[in-house]
């Protein structure tokens, strides 16, 4: 019974970190407006961006999955990168 009660709260804390996550880096506790219709559009956007995140991290692996949208967003999005194109190719260099 113990080790289901561990899982369980193990879980809970993943996702109530990835709130967290949300709130702070997005700021969703910062809402433009108070007009229910703009709340929902603006609550909407921040999920959306934050499972984009989520799914980056993914597909990026190395680590970054467990990673932080900040953590993301610096590494990847604020980042510098040159950029080389060709006929044939596409070269990213960070």
């Amino acid at each position: 019974m113990s080790l289901l009660l561990i899982q369980r709260y193990a879980r809970r804390l993943i996702i109530e970190n990835r709130i967290e996550d949300s709130i702070d880096f997005f700021h969703r506790d910062a809402l433009s407006s108070a007009v229910a219709m703009k709340v929902n559009l603006d609550v909407q956007l921040t999920l959306m961006a934050s499972s984009l995140y989520r799914l980056m991290a993914l597909k990026i692996g190395n680590g970054y999955e467990n990673a932080k949208s900040r953590h993301i967003f610096r590494d990847f999005i604020d980042a510098t990168a040159n950029i080389k194109i060709t006929k044939s190719d596409i070269m990213v260099k960070f």
